[in-house]
């Protein structure tokens, strides 16, 4: 049995995040501080590496489709709905499946730190001032509306919103994702097969502690992918930003994804 997700398509959009931040760290050079740069540079070189363990994983656990039910059949949460706090065991969850819950944590962290990496190259750019950690794009969404605000930062929302119309919903799933793994969740790995379909479709299921029988979620693999382009455009739209801002060129040492 084959799974409906085509690595290469992966590597091409890892590849394409690569490429813009590289480009942005070439050409916005010594414009931007060193300290707002090394972040940059290491969350992301961090997430692709992430990201890429975490697919490899993913497939490694949804080899077939036998054993992805028996991940299912044996999961932890099935226990834990049927068990009390007074009779509960500990248990050794299987290696791989550990593995992915590691890397999914991971990624979620390293994609929800590198959005405000770059919205911090961009206020250092356009003010010049010293940029603190405390400066963080979800200021500039408004959550009700799901969309950017005005704000004192005019013309970075203004760029945001003229370039990444969608990236605001996108962002606040993302973001509450991240809480909710944050919060503390359970993972498993599901298998959705379509009738006349020769494919699976590799998902990760997860669920809150304090709420096993309604919050519940499933995100599947190209929601990773889709996380790497959503990154690289709102890099492009920095860059853009930055542009008539940053002229000089300054090319890193250490290229990306080595």
């Amino acid at each position: 049995m084959k799974f409906a997700y085509d690595k290469a398509l992966f590597e091409q959009s890892k590849d394409r995040l690569i490429s813009s931040c590289q480009k942005l760290l070439d050409e916005t050079g010594e414009n931007i501080s060193e300290n707002v740069r090394d972040e940059f540079y290491v969350t992301t070189q961090d997430l692709i590496t992430c990201g890429r363990l975490l697919i490899n994983q993913a497939c490694e656990c949804g080899g077939s489709r036998a054993a992805t039910i028996n991940l299912l059949i044996n999961n932890s949460s099935s226990k834990i709905k049927k068990t009390t706090s007074s009779d509960r065991k500990l248990y050794d969850v299987s290696e791989p499946e550990f593995k992915l819950g590691v890397f999914i944590k991971s990624f979620m962290f390293f994609l929800r730190a590198t959005q405000d990496c770059v919205y911090r190259i961009m206020l250092d750019g356009h003010t010049g001032c010293k940029v603190g950690r405390d400066s963080s794009i979800v200021k500039q969404i408004d959550k009700k509306a799901r969309k950017f605000k005005v704000s004192q930062n005019g013309e970075i929302v203004e760029t945001l919103s003229k370039y990444i119309p969608d990236y605001a919903p996108w962002f606040l799933e993302m973001r509450e994702i991240r809480n909710r793994i944050k919060r503390g969740t359970r993972f498993c790995i599901v298998s959705v097969h379509s009738f006349g379909d020769s494919q699976d479709k590799i998902g990760i299921s997860f669920a809150d502690f304090f709420d096993v029988e309604n919050d519940k979620e499933e995100i599947f693999l190209d929601f990773f992918l889709d996380s790497f382009l959503k990154t690289a455009r709102l890099v492009d739209t920095s860059h853009i930003f930055l542009r008539e801002k940053c002229q000089k060129k300054s090319p890193i040492i250490q290229p990306f994804g080595k």
